[in-house]
């Protein structure tokens, strides 16, 4: 909910920047390069599945992309983990097996062509503090956006000469607040923009405005999830 993010989206959504070239998307944290770090549930096949890292942050990798209908059609995933052992909490260790970095490469359709997507989930990811992002490339254009400079822009202009542009958003957001433009969003405003969200969907009233994700994009996260898994214990490409 982030005036980046936004923008992002609806950039992608227009169609202004032509034929949709290559896709990032993705979230990094580093707080597990700390192996006195004590483990969690998160790091437990036995408590969070085998998914690892894509259980615990793919969501936040596939919300937009899937929200624009860009639903992988084929996956190839390089899955990796961190420290088998971390201390329990309790004075001893315990074992990790969980996946804690995930790339997976996939292929989406986007109108009448296939387009390279590559969804990134890291919790170990050297100097990211919950770090947020999402690249588009097309022909015409392109947008970048990323949580760690969350007031940045970045556009692509394609002309003689080719140009990354930077602005500053202001205070944008789908729902309104009593809070004016000038104004810089933090935390705390996207929360009460995903509450917003989450109760005007409720009542009926979100009225084509972004809304929270949903429980069939939730099902194809681990649709995707899922052959990511098979693709790292197969090492080949696997079809959804």
């Amino acid at each position: 909910f982030f005036p980046g993010a936004q923008r992002a989206f609806e950039l992608a959504k227009s169609g202004s920047i032509g034929r949709i070239l290559e896709v990032v998307s993705g979230f990094h944290h580093s707080s597990d390069l700390d192996p006195t770090k004590a483990a969690n549930w998160k790091r437990l096949n036995s408590m969070c599945g085998e998914g690892g890292a894509l259980n615990d942050l793919g969501m936040h990798a596939c919300h937009i992309p899937l929200r624009l209908g860009w639903k992988p059609s084929r996956v190839f995933a390089q899955l990796q983990k961190g420290y088998p052992q971390r201390p329990d909490g309790k004075g001893g260790v315990t074992n990790c097996d969980t996946w804690d970095n995930a790339l997976l490469n996939t292929w989406i359709k986007v109108g009448e062509h296939e387009v390279p997507m590559r969804l990134e989930m890291k919790r170990l990811m050297p100097g990211a503090t919950n770090t947020w992002f999402i690249e588009i490339l097309g022909t015409d254009g392109g947008v970048r956006y990323s949580t760690s400079d969350t007031k940045a822009l970045w556009l692509f202009e394609r002309g003689k000469e080719q140009f990354w542009k930077r602005t500053d958003l202001g205070f944008s957001t789908p729902f309104k607040t009593v809070t004016g433009g000038i104004f810089e969003p933090g935390f705390a405003d996207v929360i009460q923009q995903m509450w917003a969200a989450y109760l005007m969907e409720r009542a009926g009233l979100l009225n084509g405005r972004f809304g929270c994700a949903t429980p069939d994009e939730a099902v194809a996260t681990h649709e995707i999830f899922a052959a990511a898994l098979q693709s790292q214990a197969q090492g080949t490409v696997v079809s959804l």
